[in-house]
């Protein structure tokens, strides 16, 4: 086996020229694209990564004083990085905020004396000049003389940034190759946060986001907006995976790692057990936490067969005495953490239109009476569901309440309300639930029950009609392929978030 890095050093003695299509060219071929000379990243000291790493992404880990004589002396980060380039000569840096397109080019400096110095993490021993121009907020960076090897192509790079440029997340491009419009071309990228903000989720289909895509999730808002206010970059662990309950159920739960995804589960980790599996709890800065829909049972909850009191009793066994569990177990993980707990919402209401609704309890396998039945159970489908949000949500409360009573000196546990309406709920004139379309090309390719003429309107159908197929995935195909509807749709993640971040701030 070819080692990686002979291969990287082959293409880099070849130097051969990209050209600007593909195929055989002859001599008539159109203008080259610039030569391109690749720089590759190998490693870093003096910066430190996550607890739990995030690839490229890093904060510095040695400071120095530029100026020691000045009685608030400005500081700077000093750092190494280890590239691959047959160009040395020709490298350069480049940085821009991560919330900007604004570059801003690094100086080459000659290389300062005091190397091993500067390897022991104390004061970097700087000529006056490059002190100078680090105190005029100038990037400086430097090869390191003795790091060349000239059959590897392996050099060692000094980086010196001050300060007050490292108030929000940097990133750094290094590069030998531009494009015609100077654009740095086949670059080794990193990036900088001054601190790192830690963010878990743990839950069912709600935390998760059924049928959301990443950047619509509730959980993705949040962590956009508090990276925004902050100026740090978040890092996320997500073990909400749908059709989790709160309670291990022996029969059907397994343990789904952070790889997993949430859409369409390959096992129902239990939310208990996903507490667990958050990396390094006594560092987490906020954890979401949601959960006791699927101990109730949606099939429960929407069933005519199911007593208000009944249903009250399962709602107080498990939003109630198993969610007090629940944050107890996060609580004592992670003592230091802001804790949020998400409420939920109207699935039905008096507004839910009724054909669509019909079409929805078609795909249900586990509904215990036919579509042609449902005018006579459907007053009962509205009760119980407006029984489970407003006594769920009573419920949630009174743990958040008692964990916090039995918690004082740890940070207040707070329960969030979207606040939906009856117009919110599925199938309703302005639902903030995913519903049910007849605008979906792939109706056509499904042809598995000709008796459905709506399937779900949301952006990951697609996905979940490729999954839902496989064995082991789920039991029924229709019930797995319409299992987004009744989530939040994107102005639900929109109402979540918001409601989220207005706690936060408070």
């Amino acid at each position: 086996m070819i080692h990686p890095f002979k291969i990287i050093n082959l293409l880099l003695l070849t130097g051969t020229v990209i050209y600007a299509a593909s195929g055989c060219r002859g001599d008539d071929a159109d203008e080259l694209l610039p030569q391109r000379s690749p720089v590759y990243f190998t490693g870093t000291s003096q910066l430190a990564e996550p607890l739990i790493p995030q690839g490229r992404l890093f904060q510095p880990d040695f400071w120095f004083e530029i100026n020691p004589q000045q009685a608030a002396p400005d500081r700077a980060a000093g750092f190494f990085v280890t590239l691959i380039t047959n160009q040395p000569e020709a490298l350069k840096i480049s940085i821009r905020s991560a919330q900007s397109n604004q570059n801003i080019a690094a100086l080459q400096v000659n290389p300062p004396d005091h190397r091993e110095v500067l390897r022991a993490n104390l004061e970097w021993q700087l000529p006056d000049l490059i002190r100078q121009a680090l105190q005029e907020q100038q990037v400086i960076y430097w090869i390191v003389p003795s790091s060349t090897v000239v059959e590897a192509h392996t050099i060692e790079v000094a980086v010196a940034i001050p300060e007050i440029l490292l108030t929000r997340p940097l990133m750094l491009q290094f590069y030998t190759s531009t494009t015609a419009e100077g654009a740095a071309l086949d670059a080794a990228t990193l990036e900088l946060s001054p601190d790192f903000y830690y963010v878990a989720a743990i839950g069912d289909s709600l935390m998760w986001g059924n049928g959301l895509p990443y950047k619509n999730k509730f959980t993705t808002l949040v962590a956009d907006a508090l990276e925004q206010q902050f100026q740090q970059r978040i890092v996320a662990q997500i073990y909400a995976v749908s059709g989790s309950s709160i309670v291990p159920d022996p029969e059907k739960d397994g343990t789904c790692q952070g790889s997993c995804n949430g859409e369409v589960p390959l096992a129902w980790t239990p939310i208990m057990n996903q507490v667990d599996l958050i990396h390094a709890p006594q560092a987490m800065d906020l954890i979401l936490v949601d959960g006791c829909a699927n101990d109730v049972g949606l099939y429960r909850i929407l069933s005519a067969d199911t007593t208000p009191d009944e249903l009250t009793g399962l709602i107080a066994d498990f939003c109630g005495t198993a969610m007090i569990e629940l944050l107890v177990k996060v609580r004592t993980r992670a003592p230091q953490a802001r804790i949020v707990v998400t409420s939920y919402f109207p699935i039905l209401s008096a507004e839910s239109d009724f054909t669509e609704l019909q079409q929805w309890i078609a795909a249900q396998k586990e509904f215990t009476f036919a579509p042609d039945e449902l005018t006579e159970f459907i007053e009962p489908l509205i009760r119980n569901s407006q029984i489970f949000y407003r006594f769920s949500r009573q419920q949630l409360q009174q743990a958040v309440a008692e964990v916090n009573d039995r918690f004082p000196d740890q940070p207040a546990i707070r329960l969030v309300d979207p606040n939906f309406t009856a117009a919110n709920a599925a199938f309703a004139p302005d639902a903030f639930l995913w519903g049910l379309t007849s605008d979906i090309d792939l109706i056509s390719q499904i042809g598995i029950n000709p008796g459905l003429s709506l399937f779900p309107e949301d952006p990951l159908l697609d996905y979940r009609y490729r999954v839902c197929q496989h064995e082991g995935i789920n039991p029924d195909f229709i019930t797995c392929l319409f299992s987004a509807v009744g989530h939040p749709n994107v102005a639900g993640a929109h109402a979540y978030a918001e409601a989220i971040l207005e706690v936060l701030d408070d």
